[in-house]
């Protein structure tokens, strides 16, 4: 758990909590995410936060304090051209970001201002990927001080080298095609070799993951190491996510039906009925990968546990297991549904299907 790294999280207190109640599932916090969690796949062991601390937060685990990330996400449509720095510092944006230094110095590596236009004050321009704002013109930085000096700790600490500013390519009309861009780039760096269906059950798997956790709703008297866990996603679950894809073993066909369970040709009504229930299971399994494998391996382990108990035949597992699992999973698959997963899961527990 990411709060067993940093001591600093026991004691911490939100100053606001507007983002999950004004803006939840804002698509460019989660797309922004979901960005940089494919940038640092394989790299380090982290934990991607929303709309918890700030817009965006990741903890580098794999790396020595201070490895804190915060990301303060700003856009506007390309049009409008630039940020007023003003505006910024009217809305205390930097004050906010200055939170991190008053409560998280010791942990918190970068303070980043995510933009995707430049920042602009009296004909001064901040623009580029990684940008101190300790270092930016005296005219912009004194308008910059103006509200960090609302901070008490400022006065003693002083500007932090850690307040960054980085624009970046990213707006609310391609947000989404940039993020699948980098997804279909990373499958193929990472030789991810899954089918077309299942990349895109794997992205929007991890697209609604994040919508959970940034829509995730807490009070500011809740303790942050209790709503942490509720808010964040770890690398490790990405990795069993992508896993669980590779591993999916292929599925029986009605063929498979007819000859190792039924034993008899089937009317045409009753043909349509599992043609049709196939598709359906590998739809949904297609669509919630990480569910249906969860669901199955539980099924595969009690049918490896039967053959080892020396039951004789498919058609007496396939009621043995029946009885066992019916109930917990009818609500979620149709009879037929739930009989091709059970199918599925006996063939793979005996070896049946390479």
């Amino acid at each position: 758990m990411v709060g067993d790294f940093y001591p600093s999280l026991t004691n911490y207190e939100v100053r606001e909590n507007k983002g999950s109640m004004s803006y939840n599932r804002l698509a460019m916090q989660i797309s922004f995410a979901m960005l940089k969690m494919f940038e640092l796949y394989k790299t380090s062991t982290f934990t991607i936060s929303l709309d918890c601390i700030d817009d965006v937060v990741i903890f580098k685990t794999s790396e020595p304090s201070p490895n804190i990330y915060t990301y303060q996400l700003k856009t506007k449509d390309s049009n409008a051209g630039f940020f007023s720095l003003t505006t910024l510092v009217n809305n205390n944006v930097f004050l906010k970001m200055y939170d991190h230094i008053e409560k998280l110095d010791d942990d918190v590596k970068d303070i980043v201002l995510i933009s995707n236009l430049s920042l602009k004050y009296d004909q001064k321009i901040i623009s580029g990927e990684s940008i101190v704002l300790k270092t930016v013109d005296d005219k912009l930085k004194k308008l910059i001080e103006t509200d960090l000096m609302n901070s008490t700790v400022f006065l003693n600490k002083g500007f932090s080298e850690k307040l960054k500013f980085s624009q970046v390519d990213l707006s609310i009309h391609n947000h989404v095609d940039v993020t699948k861009s980098k997804f279909n780039q990373l499958l193929i760096d990472q030789k991810i070799d899954i089918s077309l269906v299942s990349a895109k059950a794997l992205f929007e798997t991890v697209k609604q993951i994040f919508e959970s956790k940034q829509g995730h709703e807490f009070s500011l008297q809740d303790k942050m190491l209790t709503v942490l866990p509720k808010k964040s996603f770890e690398s490790k679950e990405f990795e069993e996510l992508i896993e669980n894809i590779k591993n999916t073993k292929e599925l029986i066909t009605y063929k498979d039906v007819i000859e190792n369970y039924k034993k008899v040709k089937m009317n045409l009504l009753e043909e349509s009925k599992y043609k049709k229930a196939l598709a359906s299971f590998k739809d949904k399994l297609n669509e919630s990968p990480n569910i249906v494998s969860g669901i199955m391996s539980k099924v595969i382990s009690g049918c490896e546990k039967e053959i080892e108990n020396g039951i004789g035949s498919r058609e007496e597992l396939l009621s043995e297991i029946r009885k066992k699992y019916h109930n917990g999973f009818e609500m979620y698959f149709s009879e037929i549904e739930l009989e091709i997963l059970f199918m599925n899961c006996i063939e793979q527990a005996i070896g049946g299907i390479n």
